[in-house]
């Protein structure tokens, strides 16, 4: 590929990049979730609702949330490439771009991996998986452990009919929380045993795959551990919202829901286009499991949850797809051919 080919291309990704970012921001920004709420249900909400420090502390705490990301994948990053952390949180942001618009965030991987110096991307795609999937194994655990005190305190005592469940949960939330430990765990020893039994001939994909075997135990521990304090940030930016519009349910509650609905955000596949619409959708039935008889379908309340989980996405995504915007311009998808392809 000629040089000029190359440039042509990398500019040509680059503006599909914010093409798609911007465009869907755009698109869901003017269809907003409204449903058949009227101007006075948003009216109530706005005089029942507490802005300004609360909404700034929100989205101060973004900057920490991502910060955290960054850390992580830049330790993780560290075993192919030295990354500062200016251009680590750089390329969190950028990530957040080139996913806002993509299927399950895959743009994720491409965001980060193509600021590198390093021209091999699948070795710095795997790595980013491995982030991925720590985080992912945060989310399930928290899910998982709160699903079981919402059967218990929420569900059981209006249906205990269902109490035969509890032969089939409890046993499953404890598999499904040591293995997935075990997998992580013992991820860089799996990876060197699948690194041997692959063919030589497949050299390239032994050497992709041979970088997730770089981890010791203990690093592996440490990520799973900025993985928990980004969880705990994120958790805790959703409970100032609820509160902030309004949803009079107590912590204990809240603390309860919160990782229930991003356990089933991660489990449930979506496409960009309907993301906010399955956060809204996930938000509303959990919640409305919860909520007294006397607060259930009550519009202001669904407004309130609709409200916040709608905050959250703003706040934790669309600005950080607006910041990285600026960066998508750092891209380099196809090398000048001075450099290693």
């Amino acid at each position: 590929m000629a040089k000029v080919t190359k440039t042509t291309w990398n500019l040509l990704l680059r503006i599909v990049i914010l093409a798609g970012a911007y465009g869907y921001i755009a698109w869901k920004l003017w269809n907003l979730p409204a449903g058949a709420l009227t101007s006075f249900h948003f009216s109530a909400l706005y005089d029942h609702a507490h802005y300004g420090l609360p909404f700034i502390f929100v989205f101060l705490l973004m900057f920490l949330n991502w910060g955290l990301e960054t850390l992580k994948w830049q330790q993780l990053i560290l075993k192919i490439e030295k990354v500062p952390f200016f251009k680590a949180y750089m390329a969190i942001f950028t990530g957040v771009t080139a996913s806002v618009f993509t299927p399950n965030r895959i743009g994720e991987y491409i965001g980060r991996v193509f600021i590198l110096q390093n021209r091999e991307p699948a070795k710095g795609i795997l790595i980013t998986l491995v982030g991925s999937l720590a985080q992912i194994l945060i989310y399930l655990t928290g899910g998982a452990l709160a699903g079981l005190l919402l059967f218990y305190r929420y569900i059981l005592p209006w249906r205990p009919q269902l109490a035969f469940l509890s032969w089939i949960l409890i046993p499953a939330v404890i598999l499904l929380i040591a293995g997935s430990i075990a997998v992580f765990s013992y991820l860089p020893n799996f990876t060197r045993l699948m690194r041997k039994l692959l063919p030589r001939k497949w050299h390239r994909i032994r050497s992709w795959i041979g970088v997730l075997g770089f981890y010791s135990r203990r690093e592996m521990v440490k990520i799973l551990f900025l993985s928990l304090l980004r969880y705990m940030v994120f958790t805790f930016q959703y409970v100032i919202l609820l509160k902030m519009y309004g949803l009079d349910l107590g912590l204990g509650a809240l603390l309860t829901g919160i990782p229930v609905i991003i356990m089933l955000l991660v489990v449930v596949p979506s496409v960009a286009l309907s993301e906010l619409g399955v956060r809204n959708s996930v938000a509303l039935f959990v919640f409305g499991l919860m909520l007294p008889a006397g607060m259930k379908n009550d519009p202001l309340i669904d407004i309130s949850i609709i409200a916040a989980a709608t905050s959250l996405w703003l706040i934790n995504v669309a600005i950080p797809a607006i910041i990285g915007s600026f960066f998508v311009f750092k891209l380099r998808f196809f090398p000048s051919n001075g450099n290693k392809a």
